[in-house]
């Protein structure tokens, strides 16, 4: 399953390793089909002029494809067999590149046990016979009945191994541990893994850091503190431009990848821990005051704006996919359509990659309608309107293609989780997919934002694409001075007006909501109620709408 392993993370770079690793599976099989089967790729879909099959973010879990063939089982084994040679010559590039005192340690029977067994591949063919809508539902049947059909394997029993923290059905593929299942003082902590004293990694978990460690060191993955710090970079590049270039000078001396973390108390005294043995930090030892010094007046710069400090430290989490897929794929008739169906998520695929970058995000898979990405908090709902226009604007264009009619054509929905840097990066998924799904819930075609501050109680507020000006208007009275405490008293007013009617609430709601606004410092920056406040639960939806905008609102630059 593409989605919970790409999860299986502890950092953003496990999680961009991911995704990037099922890509180049992906690739290679999908290449394979084409160049020695002769297979018609329907999905993905490529022109001759392309030089790969997919944009290297994106991670599909299926291909779909018309290929002649007598023995179609041959043509699926090879394919199988393709997959695992290519995650084998990954495992062996990462064994080239480690030193002899990491290889010595690493139980190859073991790994290559792992290797064989890691990736679910399932097949089914079907005759096309001339119908090709007919073919496709049947082949999408019977793929989903083999998947349905598990098979279980006997893993290699190691009962004194510890299992692998990314994946833990795995064991450790390390031979020796010391007390308390901890690596030993030789392998933790050295490069070029960096493994913590704990991070006792099974196979794929290694292959994902290693590719992780070189993508972070090409400057490709972000971690959530660096997240968090761009949402605050310009303004402390403008107002403590003194500080932030001595941060810069101290990176470039520590060869540290982030300037956030030299600017996170907690994160600096992680790097200061993992580095204690390093004797180019131990040069430097005796001047750290310096940098620590630069560092707290940055961060009191920030409390001098009134931006609490912790802000530095929320970032976003963006997951995307597209409404009633299955649906729409059941109304193409031929596999042309489709192609060209597969072309328009493609180049949708592409313009998340560049949505992403434009807002300063980094894009973890673009895998035709289904996005993930991390972003910067103060632009994570006016990326978000942005992959949902660019989403619109590629349909639209192959309904013109196909002549088709636009109100049948699929739509997107997003959900948007804002949660603190040191939260279980599986935590931020898993709610970020609880944000998507509550989109979905909703009526889809929609935007669902959630919250979690780092104390309190989480919450979510869900609005129609062609609502989301409702946001700009609220952080923009915020921004001006509307009372923070209005959110707290529309959900007190919510909880007092629960017991009454529906036919009372239409008729009471709308009204003492305007009397609790009027009352407000600020009142006249906020603007209007929304024409749908006819409940209590209408009510509570507004609130939460609100106490998000206020927490934007306290960001010096916002694009919602």
């Amino acid at each position: 399953p593409v989605q919970d392993f790409i999860a299986a993370a502890r950092r953003t770079a496990d999680l961009t390793a991911g995704s990037a690793l099922l890509s180049e599976v992906a690739q290679a099989v999908a290449l394979q089909l084409r160049l020695r089967y002769g297979a018609t790729l329907i999905y993905p879909a490529i022109d001759d002029r392309q030089p790969a099959v997919f944009p290297q973010s994106s991670a599909p879990n299926r291909i779909l494809c018309v290929v002649e063939a007598e023995k179609p089982h041959e043509v699926a084994e090879k394919a199988h067999t393709c997959a695992i040679e290519l995650l084998k010559d990954t495992w062996t590039r990462l064994l080239n590149n480690l030193p002899s005192a990491f290889r010595n340690e690493i139980d190859t029977e073991l790994a290559n046990h792992q290797l064989r067994n890691f990736l679910e591949f399932y097949a089914a063919w079907v005759p096309l016979n001339g119908d090709y809508v007919a073919a496709r539902r049947e082949v999408e049947r019977l793929l989903a009945a083999r998947k349905a059909t598990r098979e279980f394997k006997q893993p290699p029993a190691n009962k004194n191994r510890p299992k692998s923290p990314l994946d833990p059905s795995q064991d450790s593929v390390f031979r020796q541990f010391e007390q308390g299942y901890r690596l030993p003082d030789e392998l933790a902590g050295k490069p070029p893994l960096y493994l913590k004293p704990r991070e006792t990694l099974d196979a794929v978990g290694l292959i994902k850091r290693y590719k992780g460690y070189r993508e972070t060191r090409n400057g490709g993955v972000p971690s959530t503190t660096e997240m968090g710090f761009r949402a605050l970079k310009n303004y402390l590049y403008e107002h403590a431009l003194s500080e932030m270039r001595v941060l810069e000078e101290w990176k470039r001396r520590l060869a540290i990848d982030e300037l956030s973390a030299l600017l996170h108390q907690s994160r600096w005294l992680e790097l200061k821990e993992e580095h204690q043995r390093d004797p180019n930090w131990q040069q430097f030892e005796s001047e750290f005051p310096e940098l620590e010094r630069a560092a707290a007046r940055a961060r009191g710069t920030l409390r001098y704006k009134g931006i609490p400090e912790e802000y530095l430290s929320y970032y976003a989490l963006l997951q995307a996919d597209g409404d009633r897929m299955g649906q729409f794929l059941d109304t193409l008739t031929t596999e042309k359509h489709h192609q060209a169906f597969s072309q328009a998520l493609s180049a949708f695929a592409l313009d998340a990659e560049s949505t992403v970058r434009r807002y300063e995000g980094h894009l973890v898979y673009a895998g035709g309608d289904d996005v993930l990405a991390l972003l910067p908090v103060n632009r994570a709902l006016a990326c978000a309107q942005q992959l949902a226009s660019r989403f619109q604007q590629r349909m639209e264009e192959y309904a013109n293609t196909q002549q088709l009619e636009a109100a049948c054509l699929p739509t997107l929905s997003a959900g948007v989780a804002i949660m603190h840097a040191l939260e279980h990066l599986r935590d931020a998924l898993n709610w970020v997919r609880a944000a998507e799904r509550a989109a979905k819930d909703a009526g889809r075609n929609r935007l669902a934002v959630a919250y979690y501050p780092r104390s309190g109680e989480a919450i979510t507020a869900v609005m129609r694409w062609d609502e989301c000006i409702i946001w700009r208007r609220w952080v923009n009275a915020f921004k001006q001075g509307l009372a923070g405490g209005l959110p707290y008293e529309l959900l007190q007013l919510a909880r007092e007006y629960d017991h009454l009617s529906e036919e009372e609430q239409r008729a009471l709601i709308r009204a003492e909501a305007e009397r609790v606004l009027q009352r407000k410092e600020g009142h006249e920056h906020a603007p209007e109620l929304p024409h749908w406040l006819e409940s209590t639960q209408n009510l509570r939806q507004l609130a939460h709408l609100m106490i998000i905008a206020r927490t934007l609102a306290v960001y010096p630059e916002v694009e919602v």
